[in-house]
């Protein structure tokens, strides 16, 4: 395995120093959240039969030519009759899907042939044809049934959630089921920063020994997963009282940062941390929230509203020596309940007698997964 190291820190400050930075036969991390090579993003647009489309955790995924799975997201480009109105109204174009919601399950039930056009392009500007027209590039409404199959940010009981979709947010919320992410990563300079923004940042963090502002967890020995954030989010206001000093994970919960991406590996690196730490403290629904993972928000923000019994964040099962021998995403241990990211975990956690539920296995099949979690019945067969 080719390891990266981010040398950013000690670059930043030996440039502050008069140093010459020589990085020939030097391969570098080109952004502090990485750690281990992974595969990269690659980007994607052809057309496809609905057929040719999987899913992870109930979110659209391809296997590309290299075998990696890559979030992706649906649309139909022709539209026909209607190009002319669609064309001038957003409300009469095809909605997009981000998930297997009911609408595409019933599509591909009925045997309905539509030709799909697959991307995992964030612009939001999809080309769309019809009857002598030729192509124009128009922006497209998420599809309301892919919300509702998530619960996306709390969708049940937040409708306005349509309207301030964002394909970015969405994919980045995700980004923990998929291992291969875009090249731009949380804690990545976008241009918008002072040219002397990585040697503020390595001393700020420095500063604060490398711990989070937020969740208090020390990464003095992970670096790589602490950033500076801006609180006003003027990135060019670089005053020490606009700076926090956040774990990746706490820096995309503020608000406006949902953008950023996040590997689960880095997850339970930092929930581990925060565990040893004595820092992963769930007494509420609000400390669940705070260290569980974006990307099962919607399913706890259910299990909130339904009065589901807490889940524990993070939940490590030990073997007979005592031995790690998984991380559960959320556990309910006293009745053998769990979600679980990582397939060779959850296999182990079966082995061992656990229910172990996938977030959309969950959210498909709400009622049961709750009389399961609540009582431990049980559930029925799946």
């Amino acid at each position: 395995m080719k390891i990266k190291v981010d040398f950013s820190d000690l670059f930043a400050c030996a440039k502050e120093m008069g140093a010459t930075i020589v990085k020939e036969n030097m391969i570098s991390s080109p952004n502090a959240s990485h750690g281990l090579s992974r595969e990269e993003w690659a980007p994607i647009k052809k057309e496809i039969d609905l057929n040719e489309i999987g899913s992870t955790q109930g979110l659209l995924r391809f296997i590309d030519e290299r075998g990696v799975d890559q979030q992706v997201l649906l649309y139909i480009e022709d539209h026909g009759w209607s190009i002319e109105d669609a064309i001038y109204d957003i409300k009469k174009r095809r909605k997009f899907h981000v998930a297997d919601c009911s609408t595409l399950q019933k599509k591909r039930g009925d045997g309905t042939f539509e030709r799909y056009v697959m991307t995992n392009d964030f612009s939001n500007q999809f080309s769309i044809t019809g009857m002598e027209k030729k192509s124009v590039k128009v922006e497209l409404q998420v599809c309301k049934n892919c919300l509702k199959s998530l619960n996306y940010k709390n969708y049940s009981c937040n409708l306005d959630v349509f309207n301030k979709f964002s394909i970015s947010e969405f994919f980045a919320t995700y980004s923990s089921f998929f291992a291969s992410l875009p090249s731009r990563f949380s804690g990545e300079d976008d241009g918008s920063y002072t040219d002397d923004w990585k040697i503020i940042s390595a001393k700020y963090r420095a500063s604060k020994n490398y711990s989070c502002e937020y969740c208090a967890v020390d990464l003095s020995k992970n670096k790589h997963l602490l950033h500076t954030h801006h609180k006003s989010g003027v990135k060019t206001d670089n005053n020490l009282y606009n700076l926090q000093a956040l774990c990746i994970d706490c820096h995309r919960k503020q608000a406006h940062h949902g953008h950023l991406f996040v590997h689960h590996e880095d997850m339970v690196t930092i929930n581990n941390l925060r565990r040893n730490q004595g820092q992963l403290k769930q007494d509420n629904w609000r400390e669940v929230f705070k260290f569980a993972d974006a990307a099962l928000h919607g399913l706890l923000a259910k299990c909130e509203h339904d009065r589901c019994i807490k889940p524990v964040v993070a939940y490590e099962m030990l073997g007979g020596s005592d031995e790690i021998i998984a991380e559960l995403e959320l556990a309910w241990p006293k009745s053998k309940n769990c979600i679980v990211i990582n397939d060779n975990h959850a296999r182990v956690a079966r082995s061992q007698g656990w229910h172990v539920w996938t977030m959309i296995e969950a959210m498909d099949d709400f009622l049961n997964f709750k009389v399961s979690v609540n009582l431990g019945a049980p559930p029925r067969a799946r």
